[in-house]
């Protein structure tokens, strides 16, 4: 936990080698905890077995490190194998749908990146998603993506993230004075 690598290192070793849910579980924290979500998830299904920690607390240790490993991945092809490892109900689950999203965009992966946040936002709508849309926006999509957000308005008018979302499609459309209009209506916070 003092950052020693040589530990941890060791430890990740012993704990690939071994079933000690008590070593398992510490190996698969402290990896997570230095950013080292590829030999932490590896060791999740040994931890699984071994008996060493609840399905809720591996339910989450999971979903965050997949949000890490989507965060520090490198290439598309990572991502790609990364985000295809996960069942289409974590696909859905804001956190991951976001971190997949932002490494897309990272990586240059628009029209992956706008197929996510379509199919997470499908089902599950919510402010953080919201605020992604103006990054997905592809050239040859602006109209059709401009009538997405409109439907989602329709459905949720009170959304200050959906508002400023289509005031910067709008202004990324060259309609300033529009667009000035609904990000300002993104400030203004109903009374309740």
């Amino acid at each position: 936990r003092q950052g020693d690598a040589v530990a941890l290192n060791g430890l990740l070793q012993r704990a690939q080698d071994g079933q000690d849910p008590q070593t398992l579980r510490l190996a698969v924290e402290l990896a997570r905890e230095r950013g080292r979500p590829a030999e932490a998830l590896a060791l999740l299904p040994k931890l699984k077995i071994a008996g060493g920690a609840d399905a809720r607390w591996l339910g989450e240790a999971s979903a965050e490190l997949h949000v890490l490993a989507l965060q520090q991945t490198p290439t598309p092809e990572a991502l790609a194998a990364i985000w295809q490892s996960l069942a289409p109900a974590d696909r859905r689950q804001r956190p991951l749908a976001e971190a997949y999203v932002e490494a897309a965009v990272r990586l240059g992966q628009m029209t992956e990146a706008a197929a996510a946040l379509d199919f997470a936002l499908e089902h599950a709508p919510c402010e953080r998603l919201y605020r992604l849309l103006p990054r997905v926006l592809t050239a040859d999509q602006g109209e059709a993506r401009l009538r997405q957000v409109d439907r989602l308005l329709a459905q949720h008018g009170e959304s200050p993230m959906l508002r400023y979302a289509r005031g910067a499609l709008l202004k990324q459309l060259k309609r300033a004075e529009v667009a000035r209009v609904y990000a300002l209506s993104a400030l203004i916070v109903p009374n309740g």
